[in-house]
């Protein structure tokens, strides 16, 4: 028999209405996800692709956080564009699945979801509710660095 391994499930979802064509809006959250996703998560120091192509079910990334530790190995699960993406990674007792759906409204405007499951093994799991806010803090912000920089693409900034 198998043993039991105990866990704490974390499920998160932001979303923030953007100014910008859903594909523009997943152009940059999915399509360019290795190269953006550091720019909007102060957490993220590097994501290096470990597969070559584009960006697709199956790629791989290397992933470098500022909080030390190994390196991880980040997955991309669901690639379905202009609509919806999804990633899978380890982090150290975190398992991270985070999803980005994408919703037109209208031909100028996107909705953009953000949702994340976390499942907390070994004693990091006794601390998982009081890591849910902060959690859910991140996620916002990152929702909102997502909509300032996708906006500001559309505006011609760099």
């Amino acid at each position: 028999m198998a043993p039991l391994v105990s866990t704490a499930s974390m499920r998160i979802e932001v979303s923030t209405a953007i100014r910008r064509p859903a594909a523009a809006v997943f152009d940059f959250v999915a399509a360019r996800h290795f190269e953006n996703h550091p720019r909007w998560d102060p957490s993220v120091l590097s994501m290096e692709p470990a597969t070559p192509g584009p960006v697709g079910v199956g790629t791989r990334a290397i992933v470098r956080r500022k909080r030390g530790g190994a390196d991880e190995i980040l997955e991309v699960m669901e690639f379905d564009p202009p609509r919806r993406f999804r990633t899978r990674d380890n982090i150290g007792p975190f398992l991270l699945d985070a999803e980005a759906l994408v919703q037109p409204v209208g031909e100028e405007a996107s909705h953009l979801t953000i949702r994340t499951s976390t499942e907390v093994s070994g004693p990091m799991k006794v601390v998982a509710p009081l890591l849910r806010p902060i959690f859910k803090r991140q996620v916002r912000k990152s929702a909102a660095r997502i909509k300032e920089m996708v906006e500001g693409e559309g505006a011609g900034a760099p």
